[in-house]
């Protein structure tokens, strides 16, 4: 299934997710995330700042970056679905076995399918959502929220992915104190690129009146933070491994690479913390 995926993710012009040149720098992520705050009135949304280098994270730079922006003719197909329309069986028709499908509750509402339920090409696409786009430390299951991007990837439905991974950062950056950090890599590689240098260690600043999460960014519970990635030899070399970071941060899961995706997942799977609530 490894080469209908590759397929697709050329299709979709995401050969670049995943794919980062550099580790993540959890100093500079921190202070992004902290300054990504917006407690005040009239302050520009989807902006942050890290070394007092002014940087957006909106859709057009986000999509700009990775190179997925949508063509003029492009509609993002999948805005025009939600949770609260869509019928279960088309999903299930589109992502499972046969004659599998959504565990549900009492009220037969769906709530997540088993990896093992998914079709092979999918059990990719899911690892590769689950730690890139739209992060999750429950990748045993594909949930029901999650499923709708999955059933317009397999039906070929528009994505704008940069929307995606816009409305993800700002949302960890408001959520609860004790959410993690979510998309690491990229908001380093974003950075990279305004100019800040992002191989140096630093102490972490902040702006916009000293707002953070609890208080400070640093003071988040260590088992709830990312770590800095450092990067393996071998075949493949952009795979990020895991790698204590500053301050005694603990390892967690890295970025997973393109080619780790087609060739090592159906026999081995990783585990990833969550930037909020699957």
């Amino acid at each position: 299934m490894a080469p209908e995926f590759q397929a697709e993710l050329r299709r979709r012009r995401w050969d670049q997710l995943g794919s980062y040149p550099l580790p993540a720098n959890i100093a500079v992520v921190k202070e992004f995330y902290a300054n990504a705050l917006r407690l005040e009135e009239g302050i520009v949304p989807f902006t942050s700042y890290v070394r007092g280098v002014r940087v957006p994270y909106d859709v057009r730079v986000i999509n700009q970056f990775l190179g997925t922006a949508l063509r003029a003719d492009e509609e993002n197909e999948y805005g025009n679905y939600s949770t609260a329309t869509m019928d279960p069986a088309d999903v299930e028709a589109a992502i499972c076995m046969s004659g599998l499908g959504f565990h549900r509750n009492r009220s037969q509402q769906p709530l997540h399918v088993k990896r093992q339920d998914l079709l092979p090409v999918v059990r990719i696409w899911s690892a590769l959502v689950h730690a890139n786009i739209l992060p999750c430390s429950h990748v045993s299951d594909l949930y029901w929220t999650r499923s709708i991007l999955m059933y317009c990837i397999m039906t070929q439905r528009t994505v704008d992915l940069g929307d995606i991974i816009c409305m993800e950062i700002s949302g960890c950056a408001n959520f609860a104190p004790d959410s993690t950090l979510g998309h690491p890599s990229l908001i380093t590689q974003l950075f990279q690129l305004a100019g800040v240098d992002v191989t140096r260690a630093y102490s972490c600043r902040y702006a916009s009146g000293g707002h953070t999460h609890g208080g400070c960014c640093c003071s988040r519970p260590s088992t709830h933070s990312p770590s800095a990635f450092r990067r393996t030899g071998g075949p493949h070399g952009d795979l990020y491994a895991e790698a204590g970071g500053p301050d005694g941060v603990p390892p967690s899961r890295p970025v997973v690479h393109i080619g780790y995706l087609q060739e090592f997942l159906p026999a081995r799977r990783s585990c990833l913390r969550v930037p909020h609530h699957c």
